[in-house]
């Protein structure tokens, strides 16, 4: 029994890393300042980000992206790991 719910739970976490990633990497894709952002697989599902980025102007506009495809509680999330260089 707890095989099965082990398994559904890992599936549901799974799920949501491909949705999160799906909606995430066409944003780091579009901009060149993005080129140091990588995506990684959250173990409690999701994603999660890290890289750096060149500015604080360049972080604001990364969190304004991902704010209209993840929201903007999970946009903050992300953001933790992506620190602005000056």
């Amino acid at each position: 029994m707890f095989f099965g719910g082990a398994r559904a739970t890992e599936r549901e976490y799974h799920e949501r890393y491909l949705r999160e990633r799906e909606l995430v990497e066409p944003v780091l894709a579009q901009d060149p300042a993005y080129q140091e952002i990588k995506v990684h697989r959250k173990s409690s599902g999701g994603i999660f980000l890290t890289g750096v980025v060149a500015s604080a102007q360049e972080r604001t506009k990364l969190f304004e992206a991902l704010i209209r495809v993840v929201g903007e509680s999970r946009a903050k999330e992300l953001m933790n790991g992506v620190p602005a260089r000056s």
